[in-house]
């Protein structure tokens, strides 16, 4: 940590004009930002909260003869600390930019701050649902039976694509759609309308698809976790369909937009850089899920630094992107050899 704030001093001349303009656009975008921090923490009390009851319901010690109360201050306790966590990274960035600038951007850091507790208490208030929510249902594909009783790794390899479209069903993704027509400006032709919808229902689908991969991950390593499997065999039927979607998605959405005109020089490096970017996260998610170690705060530096670096020299970010997955890679193959 000493090296780290070391490292910060010696390099914040150069990265004060770049803080600066972050500020700026801090600024700019204050009330956009109180609107993600609400949201986030919308969902994340809600999730939590919903988590911690279901353990709780669960705990061997259902029993006991412990007061109510007391489970009660140990949910509220536990949700607090998890969106504390959370709004303690928000307020290290601020305090990075802060110390880059030397500028306090205080009215963003108000309305965020705003946005998170009013989100907080929205999310704490939300009633629990009374349906599973990923349960098998038509809006998932069926997998074709086999003849043979050798064991495959097809079930495996569709588990995360079918949760992504279990999460697609139409209570669900209605508030995306609406969210996509909204973006529609006034007096687009239909073209332009239905590219700028099927984008954001791509581009949701990925990021779902994503997030259903490192949750698939997760739960094939904690039960797949006593067998000799290797993490070449566990890793690459959970990825390889996956990333496929994610390759054909990106390229449809890069052709939208080279369609409507973007740079093509623009759309191949975004192209690429969220490419490589969910190959480094995906394999960073799944050799830590081998090895049974929590990966959350690293994904989260991990991509941070890519982008930084990306925003920083452009190219820099996808080789890094690689090195961070290829090193992680090598350390899980060595796990149970």
């Amino acid at each position: 940590m000493a090296a780290a704030v070391v490292a910060l001093m010696l390099v914040a001349p150069r990265l004060r004009e770049p803080a600066l303009r972050i500020n700026a656009l801090l600024d700019g975008y204050a009330l956009v930002l109180m609107a993600l921090a609400a949201i986030h923490a919308v969902l994340l009390v809600s999730r939590r909260k919903r988590q911690e009851q279901e353990a709780s319901r669960m705990s061997w010690l259902v029993a006991a003869p412990i007061d109510p109360s007391a489970r009660r201050r140990w949910i509220v306790l536990n949700v607090l600390l998890a969106a504390s966590r959370h709004f303690a990274i928000v307020l290290a960035v601020l305090g990075v930019l802060t110390l880059l600038s030397g500028s306090f951007a205080a009215i963003p850091a108000g309305l965020i701050a705003a946005g998170f507790c009013v989100g907080a208490l929205v999310g704490w208030c939300l009633p629990p649902r009374d349906y599973f929510q990923h349960e098998e249902s038509r809006y998932s594909r069926k997998l074709r039976s086999q003849g043979s009783i050798r064991p495959s790794d097809r079930a495996l390899s569709h588990w995360p694509i079918a949760q992504a479209f279990a999460r697609h069903r139409p209570e669900n993704s209605r508030y995306i759609l609406l969210a996509a027509l909204c973006a529609v400006q006034g007096g687009s032709s239909m073209l332009v309308g239905l590219s700028v919808v099927v984008t954001w229902l791509l581009a949701t689908y990925l990021v779902i698809l994503l997030q259903a991969t490192l949750r698939v991950g997760r739960d094939a390593a904690a039960w797949l976790q006593s067998t000799p499997l290797g993490f070449v065999q566990f890793a690459w039927p959970l990825a390889r369909r996956s990333f496929a979607h994610q390759a054909i998605g990106s390229l449809v959405m890069s052709g939208i937009g080279l369609g409507q005109g973007a740079p093509p020089e623009m759309t191949g490096q975004l192209l690429l850089l969220w490419l490589t970017l969910v190959a480094s996260v995906t394999t960073i998610s799944l050799a830590d899920s081998y090895r049974q170690q929590s990966s959350h705060l690293k994904l989260w530096l991990t991509a941070a630094g890519i982008a930084a670096v990306e925003w920083r020299q452009q190219g820099w970010g996808v080789l890094l992107a690689l090195l961070a997955a290829i090193w992680h890679v090598r350390i899980a193959m060595q796990e149970k050899t």
